[in-house]
């Protein structure tokens, strides 16, 4: 509600600049004037009905105070040049300068109410325009999310069940039915690793965590437990009130980085053993 009500303010204020106003009301007014005098050359009298759809046009295309000061000017100006004694503001008869003065303010009312309707209109237009905007762009974040190489997760605290996995992850567990299922339920070994426990650390705290080749057990329905190492971060995501309500878990599995790692180490100490053995010789 708040933020219909700031477009709609914002389209007030951008169609309503007092320039402008000023401007497209000495035209309106002109040509409007103008317009009376012709048919009065063929038809006499003043033709104050004019106002109406002048006042309602200028409200639709310019805002309302475009639109007040048309008719002020066609007021006047009517006054002047239509009116008896004409050119010259006099009141004239009492019929006509009611007439007037019932078709200024009609008018005017006429213009407030179209101007109105009509910011009303492009508010509403301009609001589904971001609502569409941020659609698309959640639309957009969800996809960056599903597709991301690195495996996305997020547990929601302290229930630690799963809100949302991408593609990544779930091949990762080798399962898609997670949402909605408890941590352990999926690694069994969460809190054996001490996983539980960083979480809720990371909870409390409210402070990011980086993880390096850390070592988490992996359990594939129909297969049996392994060790993986991986890289990964632990961001709390707050509420309002900012309270820990979820855990964004980010990361890469480096196992094979890590076993390649120790193989090579491995090695070095095979060879430097084998070295030592041939100098004992």
């Amino acid at each position: 509600m708040d933020r219909q009500l700031e477009l709609l303010q914002k389209v007030v204020e951008e169609r309503e600049s007092p320039l402008k106003a000023i401007s497209v009301a000495l035209v309106s007014a002109l040509v409007t004037l103008a317009l009376q005098g012709y048919i009065n050359t063929f038809l006499p009298g003043p033709y104050f009905f004019l106002f109406f759809p002048v006042a309602a046009g200028v409200a639709w295309t310019y805002g309302f105070r475009a639109s007040l000061f048309t008719v002020i000017l066609l007021v006047v100006g009517s006054n002047y040049f239509f009116l008896e004694p004409k050119f010259a503001f006099g009141f004239g008869s009492l019929g006509e300068n009611l007439a007037l003065g019932f078709a200024g303010a009609a008018s005017a009312f006429t213009g407030w109410v179209v101007s109105k309707l009509t910011s009303i209109g492009e508010a509403a237009a301009k609001a589904k325009t971001a609502e569409e905007n941020l659609d698309e762009s959640q639309r957009l974040l969800d996809q960056i999310f599903d597709e991301a190489p690195a495996y996305m997760v997020i547990v929601s605290y302290p229930e630690l069940e799963f809100v949302r996995a991408n593609d990544a992850y779930q091949v990762l567990v080798g399962r898609k039915d997670i949402v909605g299922k408890k941590v352990t339920d999926v690694l069994p070994r969460y809190e054996a690793d001490g996983l539980a426990t960083l979480v809720k650390r990371v909870a409390e705290s409210k402070e990011r965590f980086t993880g390096v080749e850390v070592p988490i057990t992996i359990t594939k329905p129909g297969e049996e437990p392994r060790l993986d190492f991986f890289d990964f971060v632990y961001q709390p995501l707050l509420s309002a009130d900012g309270k820990t309500y979820a855990i964004l878990s980010q990361g890469t599995s480096v196992t094979e980085k890590v076993k390649a790692r120790k193989s090579i180490e491995e090695s070095k100490v095979a060879i430097e053993n084998e070295r030592e053995n041939f100098r004992n010789l």
